[in-house]
């Protein structure tokens, strides 16, 4: 039976990825602010010393302890450690279920399994929230071995909705347009007013990087790894310096280093002659001090390969009225009408990026319509609180209806497999010379990808 008005029901949300910073912690951040109370009750599981820790408190959403690795397994025994202990984390959440009569479970990341395991273990209904497209590179089969195509039949058999943020997250899925399963609820988006007016906040910002305060600055946002392209931001901020009138224009990157050995490389290219000086990367940036940042731009950039689920922060300058020029990454192209809310390119086009860089730069009225119709089409299409009905609608749906029916029995047997396999490889890796392990992991690596290239 559906869930009624009287009662209240307890969601859990499970989060292994740390990071406050991170889009996707922050629009399930959001989604939880915005829950109804009075039918729903949040509680989290996250890594307990996790950035958000702090708001969830604020919130009065309880907080449970759920240790795992996130998505980055910087070396082959962290993956295994991480497999090793499967069971246990997926005992933990059933235990967790019961004891806090949980209605319902949500996943907030396409790596994590336990969510879905748990629920069916548990005969309650699934959610997974997918917030990167779905392709060939996820992270998560860099690890197991899985097709593309077993990923998605896992996902599809451990959960009642698989819900992506865009239209092309969606589209992402194969045979996902037909299935009822796939619900898409875009990111919502709301951003407190900057304290500060434009000039205000780019002398605050040209303060602090040490450059004049009567610059224009291009802005991006995201962290520091392959995936978001910086080395074609580079290259298009060196042509654009080219321009004539161009003294006066910098070009600023703020974001958390997640790859060191990737920043090493954008560094010594930064400090090449031709961009000396007019390349700051001025590290993470709060979230709450996000608006002044945006406040300070004059142009926003995103120079992401196709793997974005919705770009959050591309949106978030969007509302803020800065014009956005932005590769064609996913879900960027739901909100982003090419020369109407601001400008596409293909993936690792620094010319085309750097002549629409310029153009805006070279006709401040072209970037003002821009930015403002912009502005118009997050506060009609975006606002969080219709795209939070739409959660509290779907969780509704779910509530107190009886879940797919899901065999007890595989889900036992695929359990241990791979927790056996985790301990079984954690002992090997551990025991093993380096030398040895690391010719072994490299022979394993070349045939898997020679099997790619020669299928």
């Amino acid at each position: 039976m559906a869930l009624t008005m009287s009662d209240t029901a307890t969601l859990l949300f499970l989060n292994p990825d740390p990071r406050a910073s991170a889009g996707c912690n922050i629009s399930m951040l959001r989604l939880i602010e915005g829950l109804d109370r009075t039918r729903f009750a949040p509680i989290v599981a996250a890594p307990r010393d996790c950035g958000y820790a702090t708001t969830l408190k604020q919130l009065g959403v309880p907080l449970f302890d759920y240790t795992a690795n996130n998505w980055w397994f910087p070396e082959v025994r962290h993956f295994y450690r991480h497999l090793a202990g499967l069971r246990a984390r997926v005992e933990s959440l059933i235990e967790l279920i019961e004891s806090q009569r949980v209605e319902l479970v949500y996943t907030n990341a396409e790596y994590a399994f336990e969510g879905g395991l748990a629920a069916a273990l548990s005969g309650k209904p699934h959610v997974w929230a997918q917030r990167v497209r779905f392709a060939n590179d996820l992270d998560v089969l860099a690890h197991f071995p899985l097709s593309k195509q077993a990923l998605f039949e896992l996902m599809i058999d451990l959960s009642d909705r698989i819900v992506p943020n865009s239209n092309d997250g969606r589209s992402s899925f194969p045979d996902a347009g037909a299935d009822r399963r796939f619900v898409v609820i875009e990111s919502g988006i709301a951003l407190p007013e900057s304290r500060f007016s434009h000039a205000e906040a780019r002398a605050a910002l040209c303060d602090r990087i040490g450059i004049n305060s009567d610059s224009r600055i291009v802005l991006t946002v995201g962290r520091v790894s392959p995936e978001k392209d910086v080395h074609t931001w580079l290259r298009a901020a060196a042509r654009v310096l080219q321009m004539p009138d161009a003294s006066n224009v910098h070009f600023v990157h703020a974001g958390g280093i997640t790859v060191p050995p990737y920043f090493a490389e954008l560094q010594t290219r930064a400090h090449a002659p031709d961009l000396s000086g007019r390349v700051h990367f001025i590290g993470s940036i709060a979230h709450e001090t996000m608006p002044d940042l945006y406040r300070a731009a004059d142009i926003f950039t995103l120079t992401s390969t196709r793997f974005e689920g919705f770009a959050r922060v591309a949106a978030e300058a969007m509302l803020s009225g800065l014009p956005v020029v932005s590769t064609r990454c996913g879900g960027v192209e739901d909100y982003i009408v090419d020369s109407h809310t601001g400008f596409l390119c293909e993936v690792g086009d620094e010319t085309a990026l750097a002549d629409r860089i310029t153009q805006l730069l070279n006709d401040t009225a072209l970037a003002q319509r821009i930015g403002e119709t912009a502005r118009q089409t997050f506060l009609d299409r975006y606002a969080e609180s219709t795209l939070n009905a739409k959660w509290d609608a779907l969780f509704s749906e779910l509530v107190g209806t009886p879940p797919s029916q899901r065999p007890r029995l595989k889900y036992e047997i695929a359990l241990n497999m791979l927790t056996h396999l985790g301990e079984l490889g954690l002992q090997v890796s551990i025991a093993a010379k380096p030398s040895l392990w690391k010719r072994f992991r490299h022979g394993i690596r070349t045939r898997l990808a020679s099997r790619r290239d020669n299928p």
